[in-house]
């Protein structure tokens, strides 16, 4: 059985995942979109492994797990579906939707993650669980409905939204097929190294096979430039989100975990407000009241 101390774990990494992913997000937004999406996923990735790296020698860790080779297998997979494939296919499908309809077709990680998680693990939450995760989806879609703004649903597009359906399928799965893994005794942070190494040469491969080279030059330009925003965006997200994002699927159960992951949508609406001076409308207030209302149902059970 999971002790008290391993379940708190996992809650408060799971919290913080959220919270590290919004503030990469709004750093993002901060940027402005001056670089092409698939160069700058090559860049943040190439970055989130210089910062794993960095990570395993202040720790220590320099030496290799000593790991089966179904366990390599594993992780190489979900790398490939999580760091490559579901991260061409969100590009995809955010080109064709645009990142207000992105945000509808998100809503479905949570639910998918249950229902996911039943199949694979048997997992089944209680009543209360339920409910907090519904009010935390119902603060979204109250939000993510709001009228105005980039992508709305009138300019959507069937393929769009498919490809963002898949995208968080694909994702999901390339977490839930690796839990067993992250939950033994090896590195957390070798296996999200070796994950990210291991899906980033697939996306390498990716441009080149689709001839779209231009975006290496891109990419080596963030890294000539420095550009601070770009580099705390990376660690931030695919680096300290990740592990964190891990971290409360190992030590929490993956519906719980994934309830709390929603959140970020509600700390992204705070942050934007802060630091973006977005205006905060009735609907958005609403949503964070009922993802706050949401999440403590959840950790209180």
């Amino acid at each position: 059985m999971m002790s008290f101390s391993n379940q708190y774990i996992g809650d408060v990494a799971s919290v913080t995942t959220a919270l590290s992913w919004s503030i990469a997000v709004i750093l993002f937004q901060s940027i402005g979109y001056k670089y092409r999406v698939l160069a700058f996923n090559l860049f943040k990735n190439t970055a989130a492994i210089v910062f794993f790296g960095v990570t395993l020698v202040v720790l220590g860790e320099t030496s290799i797990p000593n790991m089966s080779a179904r366990d390599w297998g594993i992780i190489t997979f979900s790398g490939v579906l999580g760091v490559a494939l579901g991260d061409i296919l969100f590009i995809s499908s955010l080109n064709k939707i645009g990142a207000s309809m992105q945000a509808i077709v998100d809503c479905l990680y949570s639910p998918m993650v249950l229902v996911m998680a039943y199949f694979l693990f048997s997992e089944v939450l209680s009543p209360i669980d339920l409910l907090g995760g519904f009010l935390v989806l119902s603060g979204i879609f109250v939000v993510g409905f709001e009228r105005g703004g980039e992508g709305s649903a009138k300019s959507a597009k069937f393929v769009g939204i498919v490809f963002g359906v898949l995208s968080q399928f694909f994702t999901i799965l390339a977490v839930l097929i690796s839990r067993d893994v992250f939950q033994k005794e090896y590195s957390l942070v070798w296996l999200t190294f070796y994950r990210f190494f291991f899906g980033n040469i697939t996306l390498i491969i990716y441009i080149l096979v689709s001839r779209q080279k231009g975006h290496f030059k891109e990419a080596f330009e963030l890294f000539k430039t420095f550009d601070l925003r770009a580099w705390a965006s990376s660690f931030f997200g695919p680096f300290l989100a990740t592990i964190l994002w891990f971290t409360g699927f190992k030590y929490t159960m993956a519906g719980k975990a994934a309830i709390y992951n929603q959140l970020s949508t509600v700390f992204i609406i705070l942050l934007s407000t802060w630091f973006l001076k977005e205006k905060l409308s009735f609907r958005k207030v609403l949503a964070v009241a009922l993802g706050i209302t949401g999440a403590v149902l959840v950790s209180w059970n």
